[in-house]
């Protein structure tokens, strides 16, 4: 289990952990001048991991192992439309390493974030600029 579990707990609790991921991700820029490159390859799990946990309880919703270069996920993402990630499976992708090549955001209800239960994450996926234009 991760050290800022924040699923349930109070609101004090809950700003606190929030926080930590927060810093944690900036601390490990700061370290290598806001170049994701220049992350050394032992600190780039953490920082994936720490992604995975901001879009996971900052913004509390369901996030899964994806390939982001190639636009592809891991797994099947549409069983988890409709059901939250359990933090064992969270953590058990986290172990594995399973977010180093990107991290796939599953819009709709916020199931993580005890402040926001009953929110909805909602996307608009733009994928070229004409798409861009009509939607601006």
């Amino acid at each position: 289990m991760t050290d800022y579990n924040i699923t349930g707990e109070n609101n004090k609790d809950f700003s606190i952990r929030i926080s930590q991921i927060i810093s944690s991700i900036q601390q490990i820029m700061k370290e290598n001048n806001n170049e994701i490159n220049s992350i050394p390859a032992e600190q780039k799990i953490k920082y994936f991991n720490l992604w995975a946990d901001y879009w996971r309880y900052v913004i509390g919703v369901n996030v899964i192992p994806a390939d982001t270069k190639n636009k592809k996920t891991s797994i099947e993402w549409s069983q988890y439309q409709n059901s939250p990630i359990s933090e064992e499976q969270h953590d058990k992708w986290k172990q594995e390493g399973a977010f180093n090549n990107g991290i796939a955001i599953i819009a709709g209800k916020v199931w993580h974030n005890c402040i926001k239960m009953g929110l909805f994450l909602i996307l608009v996926d733009l994928d070229n600029q004409k798409a861009i234009d009509e939607f601006c």
